[in-house]
């Protein structure tokens, strides 16, 4: 085991380049893969149960049936 990191739940991961994506209640958050230490974090209406990865876009779908899309807007990442 490289690391651990604790979360209450998790409904969905996903590997994409430098960043392990996790589903969480009320979240998306990225962990660096080698580390696990936390890189980024962005809040969904509801449990994240599906995460897909495309053209440097995440797509997080909840239980609620809200479709989240984050993605580098504007120079920020």
């Amino acid at each position: 085991r490289l690391w651990s990191v604790p979360f209450p739940r998790v409904y969905s991961e996903a590997l994409a380049g430098n960043a392990l994506l996790l589903g969480t209640t009320d979240a998306v958050v990225a962990l660096d893969p080698a580390t696990g230490k936390e890189l980024w974090r962005a809040a969904v209406d509801g449990q994240a149960r599906g995460l897909a990865i495309a053209d440097g876009r995440i797509i997080a779908s909840t239980h609620r049936g809200t479709i989240h899309a984050f993605g580098n807007a504007a120079g920020v990442p």
